[in-house]
């Protein structure tokens, strides 16, 4: 057992309980549901599962290879001491497990409180091929519900359990705390009277330990009104050659290897961390992390690569470790870089999302556009803001939720196409700084417990008819420079996908012609079909094309758009246009009229010297794959003798760049 410490003193844990082995439950036996848990002590207890049912209680936290939990056994256990308790299934021979951990007893099986879980623990010879280790803070007293089940449906046998406990004082224990708020006050005073009178044990309303429920409760409860203490357990569970370094601030603790120096970088990453969790759990509707709930710091890690003693391979990111707590890990020379910090420190709040729909395959894109959006929202004119800009523009095809493991077979993986759900914080930037959408529909739907998907949850609270518009704005302003940005991160964004984005993989326009080719007419299809013809690039769910006209002499345009009712799979279709013209004084922007969900017309007039986009935008009211939705353009150019007025303006209703 490694030395863990207090949060403000360093403290070696050096009592340990190990117990001895306890009754093996057979086929059937007791602990096969939440309420009928088998009460254990320390030590190995021997189990076989090889006749329980799931219990179908929902998996919680965020462990790996946690599986199906199925054939669980539950387990109570009431820790005599206050303690750091290690759960381990070691046993060789046995099967593939999973450890889940409430706080409470069998009064809580309705709604059990998630303390911690362990899916795959490290690698141990002596052990099965896949064991788990969750570790929790305990009180003397508390009683904790220790689940274990199979990783694969169907998956149980014959097991083993032991439970290692460390004597060490509780920082987090608050016993007047009864209704468990993180808070001493009125309801807990309600608790105690709905108690009174004499009373068993355990009896956690005993304040006084007198044996009654009774007004020396009270007086004990008044004696420490208010919000519980916060101090965390400082745990590290990572092995290094000289102990760590540490500091700590509220739940954060910010570990380094000895040889280096970061103790003037501390107060800097303390000041914004706690700034963002400030923010994020008092503005945005979020939550906190396991780790503060469980009474464990959250662990922030400084690395230096191989010259350190950490783990190597170590990025830039947030992982979960072998007792399932997050941690985050910055590289030398990140630690400090607010736009970094900003980003990181919202996917720490993001950790404990409840909402199903939020964890889907097709949900991903939104974890990290969402965090880059949080950067954005708090650095809006930092130059480097929108790097990833460019790669929505090289690609407008590629649907809203296209993100890691979620591409459409045969897209290509260089940078333009993998750091495309980064850059589709440009447009919760635009939703939220330009269309006046509410910065808590952005977060809100993290912890709502709702089971649409992200692009779901935005068109059922922005509305759909809203939504479109403002999707098909944001395309036309994409298509108009970026005009929405400052100069210099456009500028910005340009070089850095010319830098890392392949060639080849550029196709901001599925068209380009000039007045002078049109001549009076001219139509294109958007997948013709025919042997030979350029490849394809319809636009896929919520996406957008754009065809470019160079205009030379001034001229009328009257476009005609014609959208098939159903996407390449069947799903209905629905499109809207959008007309910009750019010139040297800005551009202009109006929009086609929609006849009905896939046919419009529009009509503008353009300067001579100029450029005339139709931007033609899929916004269906189906949220998730990659089928396409085609569509046929009819052009109508007039010549006009006389020239028009240059281009100026934004489009109506937009606001001036924050």
């Amino acid at each position: 057992m490694k030395a863990l410490v207090n949060a403000s003193v360093a403290v070696v844990l050096a009592v340990s309980t190990t117990g001895g082995t306890h009754a093996v439950f057979g086929p059937g036996a007791a602990g096969d549901t939440c309420a009928d848990a088998v009460s254990i002590g320390a030590g190995d207890t021997a189990f076989d599962t090889s006749g329980n049912t799931d219990s179908g209680v929902p998996i919680e936290g965020h462990c790996g290879a946690m599986g199906a939990m199925s054939r669980d056994i539950w387990f109570s256990y009431v820790p005599p001491v206050d303690g750091i308790v290690t759960a381990s299934t070691c046993a060789a021979g046995s099967f593939d497990t999973s450890v889940l951990v409430y706080r409470g007893g069998t009064e809580t099986c309705d709604a059990p409180a998630y303390v911690a879980c362990s899916g795959d623990a490290e690698a141990n010879g002596a052990c099965q091929v896949y064991h788990s280790e969750a570790r929790f803070v305990v009180a003397a007293g508390v009683e904790h519900l220790i689940r274990v089940g199979g990783y694969s449906g169907g998956e149980g046998g014959a097991g083993n359990l032991n439970l290692m406990v460390v004597e060490h004082v509780n920082p987090c224990h608050c016993p007047a705390d009864l209704d468990a708020s993180g808070d001493i006050g009125f309801s807990d005073i309600l608790t105690i009277i709905g108690a009174w009178g004499p009373c068993g044990v355990p009896c956690p309303e005993d304040l006084s330990g007198n044996g009654s429920v009774d007004f020396a409760d009270i007086l004990a409860l008044i004696a420490t009104w208010g919000p519980c203490p916060a101090e965390y357990v400082l745990s590290n569970p990572f092995e290094l050659p000289v102990p760590p370094e540490v500091a700590t601030d509220g739940i954060f603790a910010i570990w380094w290897a000895p040889q280096f120096d970061h103790a003037g970088d501390t107060p800097v990453m303390f000041a914004q961390l706690n700034a963002i969790r400030q923010d994020c759990l008092e503005n945005l509707g979020m939550q906190d992390p396991p780790n503060p709930d469980a009474c464990f710091a959250y662990n922030v890690y400084i690395h230096h690569g191989a010259n350190d003693g950490f783990p190597n391979g170590w990025s830039n990111g947030q992982g979960t470790d072998g007792f399932g707590m997050p941690y985050l890990t910055l590289p030398n020379g990140l630690q400090t870089d607010a736009s970094n910090l900003y980003h990181e420190g919202f996917h720490i709040f993001q950790y404990s999302s409840a909402s199903p729909g939020f964890g889907l395959p097709d949900s991903g894109w939104y974890v990290e556009s969402s965090a880059q959006w949080y950067m954005a929202e708090n650095l809006p004119n930092d130059e480097r803001a929108f790097v990833e800009a460019g790669a929505i523009v090289a690609n407008p095809q590629l649907a809203l939720w296209h993100g890691f493991g979620n591409e459409a077979p045969g897209d290509p993986t260089d940078w333009l196409y993998q750091v495309r759900q980064y850059g589709m914080h440009t447009l919760l930037f635009y939703l939220t700084g330009v269309a006046g959408v509410d910065p808590d529909i952005i977060t809100g739907g993290f912890y709502s417990g709702t089971d649409l998907r992200p692009q779901e949850h935005l068109h059922a609270q922005i509305g759909g008819t809203a939504l479109r518009g403002h999707f098909a704005d944001w395309a036309a302003r994409n298509t108009g420079g970026l005009d929405y940005l400052t100069p210099v991160q456009v500028e910005r964004a340009r070089q850095e996908a010319e830098t890392y984005g392949d060639p080849d993989n550029f196709h901001p326009y599925v068209a380009s012609t000039s007045g002078l080719e049109i001549g009076t007419a001219w139509s294109f299809e958007s997948c013709p079909g025919v042997p030979g013809a350029s490849p394809c690039f319809e636009p896929r769910g919520w996406a957008y094309n754009v065809i470019r006209i160079e205009n030379a002499q001034a001229a009328e345009y009257t476009f005609l758009l014609e959208g098939d009712g159903t996407g390449s799979e069947g799903a209905a279709a629905h499109f809207e246009g959008r007309i910009v013209v750019t010139g040297a004084s800005g551009s202009t922007y109006s929009s086609l009229a929609m006849e009905d969900d896939v046919t419009g017309t529009g009509t503008v007039q353009a300067p001579a010297g100029t450029e005339v986009f139709l931007v033609v935008v899929s916004v269906p009211e189906h949220f998730t794959g990659n089928q396409k939705y085609g569509y046929h353009v009819d052009v109508e150019r007039n010549p006009l003798a006389s020239p028009v007025g240059s281009p100026v303006g934004a489009p109506p209703g937009s606001d001036e760049r924050r």
